[in-house]
């Protein structure tokens, strides 16, 4: 067993799929018509893998993978998980700074160190290293760039270099002796550099200054971009354009976040992206520069390196970490953009195509169909800025809040004296003339300056959420205290059973008359008027839904607390029909680029359609938008999983065609990933393990364990899925585990055929000898009775901690519950255990568990009762006869002991692994034991909520 290497060929799948991402880029790259703020944003820090906070290099190479160089050596990401460059490498690659990543078109990655050269990593993972000795002319290499003839140049603090023959045996020639930070080819093939003393350009093989601008002759450099025949430059003072013998330059006044531009991007649409070092991040766009900081979401504020991947994503390295800026179903419309800050209730269109933004305690603001926003603001009685409701009658805003009706009149409030000043949740214009208006109780109807209660038995007990007038001239209305109900002329009736529906937000009257309801759940009435439950939808939006929206592309909309449901309407009324066994839907939510997910909206629809068919919606932080004609974002069609390595009890094994492993190996973890930098999150994996787990198992992980395999051959497959739900052709490894000597075949055989012949010997010695086999048997009887209390002890102890186990725990809680009296006991749980094997690895947290349980057994061998582990972390100890003082003291003395073992814990509270505690006692209603371990539990969990580390009791009276 050795270090782990690539594959020694780029297999086939991989090719495809950097294809197809490049084919994806264009349909999913970033929205122009998006603001930069409405974009989402994902950061990586140190926490998460990467080697250190500082990302000095960003880099895709050819089979997808995203590299990152930092100040303590480089990783490779698959959008999930990052893997150090010195672990892929064993320890040739050190972890040192790396300023630049690149790549050779035969696959061959190139790493340019701050202080140590060269080096080049193979894709069969050889490596070479290159340094002054060497030819380069100084040990720090800024740029590293492969021409579109093949020539490989390489930027270093003393100068620039082509490089020349294998990537093994690299040549260098000196070719310029300025400090060189960016190349680039144009359209028309010419080469291009950016240094420390300007811009040049290569002309019959010789180096010469371009530009004639006097702001950038002499300038400091730092990259260069190509867009669209033009070339962007950005440097120490400002970022330039270049176009046709024109230059264009942007500076601080032309609103420049900061003066010094350092990496530039162009993304799937033709903008400009560049990192600046101190002001954020900027995006330019036909001539406008807008500007992300860290209080907009980014890492920090200091940027370097920017690239466009396949699918479109922005990357941006910073001195805090790694951010992805990337495409979103959803838009987002808030502060950022110029709202009033807080939570929106309500939203409605008028006929100019404006869009009315009501407020929870702001009043009501206006976005006119040019962005413009004119916020109207609220009049000053209690609860008039809190607004619930919008309607417009002949044009005419009229606005519903907790104090009553007011209407916007040249962008001035004038309070509606006649409508009672109470909470409207209702306002709705009226076929007849006038509005509806719900105040609080009842309904009324609003004409000019007089109103009135519309008067009918039990109308004015209800809380009304919502009216729809029917064709028929009935109302149908949704009850915020209950039910759905019709009103004819001055007649009420419940159109459901009654009693079982908690508040009606709204409903929705599908083509077939089936009435659905936002409740608490999606329900629709059957032919007896008896609601029945969405299962599938309600399991993930549990909580009161609130408001159901159809748009034109067949399409239902439901809004709630834990997100927003598409659910296709083909079918829909076939599911309630019993003819399909789930809807067709999508929830969506702040990974969907949602800034809240609790899009609870107000009364009578809340949301609204603009003029493109797009559906706003409120929600706790400002509008979401929703293109109701776009399906998700992503990759069609499967995604190819990739076996990267396999260890053998925490060692990486060499990948090849077949693949031995040594006899005695007791774990097995196989590593594999697929290559998708969006919403890694949403794929999904299934193993199988012939012929170990021959059946297909789901795994939420990118890993895989396997204990205590028996000697043998075995073929390990795995599958991946998108969010499509299409399974990809399975990636295939073969292994087998060697056996020991004395389980081979042979000797099995050998020894069977001994075994024989010994016992034909002692069965003819028998029938000499009968007293001496009854002595035989009696001692063989004693033996095996022996190792039956032997096999049974072993049932009741854990493997790895050799405490008793959940079984044993069990039998003598039994015993003790039969015999009564008072006991104790605890719940103990390990802080962070997760952490600590996703950091140090699960063989580290199996040290960490043996080293615990010795301890726990130790300190209850003075004190009497039992310890017993339990599933994971978590033990259990009972203490039968002791005080609360003596079991208390017993506890913390059981915590500190752990805590002077000084376990190395990198990820929790303390630098080393420490106990969360929960005590209970027996209690006279206690109907058994179990009683006490729920409450135990409780103050468990207690402890974590208080910062862990701690002892919290729940003794009771």
């Amino acid at each position: 067993m050795g270090p782990m290497k690539p594959p020694t060929t780029l297999p086939r799948w991989r090719v495809a799929v950097v294809v197809l991402l490049t084919a994806a880029g264009a349909a999913f790259g970033l929205n122009p018509d998006f603001a930069v703020t409405q974009y989402r944003l994902k950061n990586w820090g140190a926490s998460d893998g990467i080697p250190h906070a500082s990302v000095s290099a960003l880099f895709q190479a050819s089979d997808g993978y995203l590299w990152v160089g930092t100040y303590a050596g480089g990783a490779r990401f698959d959008g999930e998980r990052f893997v150090p460059l010195s672990e892929l490498t064993g320890g040739r690659i050190p972890n040192q700074s790396i300023d630049v990543i690149g790549e050779t078109a035969d696959g061959v990655l190139w790493f340019g160190m701050t202080t140590d050269g060269l080096y080049v990593l193979a894709p069969d993972g050889s490596v070479a290293h290159y340094g002054v000795d060497d030819g380069l002319p100084n040990p720090r290499v800024t740029m590293v760039h492969v021409d579109r003839t093949g020539v490989q140049w390489i930027g270093t603090a003393g100068g620039l270099v082509r490089a020349a023959g294998p990537w093994d045996d690299l040549r260098f020639e000196r070719a310029m002796d300025q400090t060189i930070w960016a190349m680039l080819e144009d359209d028309e093939d010419r080469l291009f550099a950016g240094g420390e003393t300007g811009l040049w350009t290569l002309e019959d093989d010789r180096w010469t200054r371009f530009g004639a601008s006097e702001r950038i002759d002499g300038a400091h450099i730092w990259d260069l971009a190509l867009d669209a025949g033009a070339i962007w430059v950005g440097w120490r003072g400002g970022l330039s354009r270049y176009s046709s013998g024109q230059w264009r330059h942007f500076l601080p006044e032309e609103g420049l976040p900061n003066p010094v531009i350092r990496g530039l991007t162009v993304d799937s649409a033709g903008a400009l992206w560049f990192g600046s070092a101190g002001g954020g991040v900027g995006r330019v766009l036909n001539g406008e520069v807008q500007v992300l900081t860290q209080r907009d979401g980014l890492a920090a504020d200091v940027n370097w390196e920017t690239i466009t991947d396949a699918e479109g994503n922005v990357w941006i390295s910073s001195a805090a970490g790694l951010t992805r800026i990337s495409e979103t179903l959803v838009q987002s419309m808030g502060s950022p953009e110029g709202l009033e800050p807080g939570l929106v209730w309500t939203l409605a269109r008028d006929r100019d195509g404006a869009m009315w933004v009501g407020f929870n305690g702001a009043g009501v603001s206006r976005i006119d169909p040019d962005g413009g926003i004119t916020p109207i603001g609220f009049l000053n009685r209690p609860g008039a800025g809190i607004v619930q409701t919008i309607a417009f009658k002949d044009g005419q805003p009229f606005i519903g809040t907790f104090s009553g009706v007011d209407m916007v009149s040249d962008d001035r409030l004038v309070h509606i004296e006649a409508v009672p000043d109470r909470r409207v949740r209702v306002l709705l214009p009226r076929r007849a003339g006038g509005l509806w208006v719900a105040p609080d109780h009842g309904l009324g109807i609003l004409e000019g300056s007089d109103f009135r209660f519309v008067v009918a038995p039990g109308l004015d007990e209800l809380i009304i959420a919502k009216i729809e007038e029917q064709p028929d001239g009935s109302l149908l209305i949704a009850a915020e205290s209950g039910g759905i109900w019709r009103l004819t002329d001055e007649r009420l009736e419940r159109l459901d059973s009654g009693n079982s529906l908690f508040p009606v937000r709204d409903f929705w009257v599908s083509d077939a008359g089936r009435v659905w309801l936002a409740t608490a759940g999606l329900f629709w009435l059957d032919d007896a008027g008896r609601p029945q439950a969405v299962g599938p939808i309600n399991d993930l939006m549990p909580t009161q839904l609130h408001a159901l929206a159809t748009d034109g592309n067949g399409n239902l909309w439901v809004t709630s607390n834990f997100g927003v449901a598409r659910i296709a309407l083909a079918g829909l009324d076939a599911f309630a029909r019993g003819e399909r066994s789930a809807p067709d839907y999508r929830i969506f939510g702040d990974t969907d680029g949602m800034r809240s997910a609790e899009a609870n909206g107000g009364h009578q629809n809340p949301y609204a359609f603009d003029e493109r068919g797009f559906l706003w919606v409120p929600t706790t932080e400002g509008v979401a938008i929703f293109d109701t004609s776009r399906r998700d974002t992503g990759l069609a069609g499967p995604v190819e999983p990739l076996i990267e390595r396999l260890l053998a009890d925490g060692n990486p094994v060499l990948l090849e065609n077949s693949v031995t492993l040594d006899a005695g190996v007791r774990r097995v973890e196989i590593e594999f990933t697929a290559l998708r930098l969006t919403d890694p999150g949403r794929l999904r994996f299934r193993y199988r393990l012939v012929p170990g787990e021959p059946r297909w198992r789901d795994v939420d992980d990118r890993r895989v364990p396997f204990n205590g395999l028996p000697p043998g051959d075995y073929r390990f497959e795995v599958a991946a899925s998108a969010s499509n739900g299409d399974w990809s052709s399975p990636a295939t490894m073969s292994f087998s585990l060697a056996p020991f000597w004395w389980q081979r075949t042979d000797v099995r055989v050998g020894a069977l055929g001994l075994v024989g012949l010994l016992m034909l010997l002692y069965i003819r010695s028998l029938q000499a000898r009968e007293r001496m086999l009854e002595e035989l048997v009696a001692a063989r009887t004693d033996a095996l009775e022996s190792a039956n209390e032997k096999l049974q002890a072993m049932a009741r102890r854990d493997a790895l901690t050799k405490l008793p186990n959940r079984r044993e725990a069990t039998r003598r809680l039994d015993e003790l519950w039969d015999r009564g009296g008072d006991f104790y006991l605890a719940v103990l749980d390990l802080d962070h255990f997760k952490q600590l094997n996703d950091t140090l690895g699960h063989l580290a947290g199996d040290e960490c568990l043996m080293a615990v349980g010795r301890i726990l057994a130790e300190n209850m061998r003075e004190s009497g009762g039992f310890y017993a582990r339990v599933g994971g972390e978590e033990f259990w100890a009972v203490f039968e006869v002791a005080s609360v003082d003596a079991t208390r003291n017993q506890l913390e003395a059981a915590a500190a002991a752990v805590a002077r073992a000084a376990i190395p814990h990198p990820a929790s509270v303390e630098p080393y692994v420490t106990l969360s505690t929960g005590l209970a006692r027996r209690q006279a209603d206690d109907r058994r034991w179990q009683d006490i371990v729920v409450r135990a539990d409780e103050a468990l969990y207690q402890a974590k909520d208080q910062g862990r580390n701690r002892i919290v009791e729940a003794l009771g009276d």
